[in-house]
């Protein structure tokens, strides 16, 4: 009896340790954002809901809570806008493999990492995902452009498209939820 119990303690850790395994800047899902740059032209409808909800699908397995992104070398994050909307993009996206997979007049949908903090959140973030204030600070002290170094955790928002996802249509845009864990601006 305790060494099943041991058993589907150990089972339990080890798919949890699988599925919150740190992402590479770099590995973001290419053929959501093909399919979604597709939809944007695509004369059908139909069709375009299609693509798209091809493409949330591949963005939810993609994009789950607790799963981080951590910036490196050849994908920084960066401020986006002017700051004041608590977004990040990163350097390295649009990645060469979706520019060239796109069909003509296609633009590839526009990807941020919003954060939320207790001042600044939508309904529907837990208080628990809050950036801590001295993280945000940081963020808000750093002129738009600033590139960082960091790590971001995905978390939830019940009411998106996905666990941690929005994706707004008349924009092409993909929101993702996080909260910042670590960031520093680089010179």
């Amino acid at each position: 009896m305790i060494r099943k119990s041991v058993l589907h303690g150990l089972l339990f850790m080890l798919v949890l340790a699988a599925t919150a395994h740190p992402v590479l800047a770099v590995d973001l899902p290419d053929e959501a954002f093909v399919l979604l740059a597709q939809a944007s032209v695509e004369s059908c409808a139909i069709c375009a809901d299609k693509e798209r909800g091809k493409a949330i699908t591949i963005l939810k397995r993609s994009f789950v809570p607790g799963q981080e992104l951590i910036s490196d070398a050849d994908c920084l994050l960066v401020k986006a806008g002017s700051g004041d909307e608590q977004e990040l993009n990163l350097s390295c996206y649009p990645p060469p493999a979706v520019m060239e997979s796109l069909p003509e007049g296609a633009r590839p949908p526009r990807l941020i990492f919003t954060f939320h903090t207790q001042k600044d959140h939508l309904v529907g973030i837990a208080a628990n995902d809050f950036t801590d204030p001295i993280l945000a600070a940081t963020y808000r002290s750093s002129p738009p452009g600033t590139r960082f170094e960091g790590r971001l955790r995905f978390i939830a928002y019940k009411y998106g498209d996905g666990e941690t996802l929005n994706y707004f249509s008349k924009t092409n845009t993909v929101q993702v939820h996080c909260v910042i864990v670590q960031i520093g601006p680089l010179p």
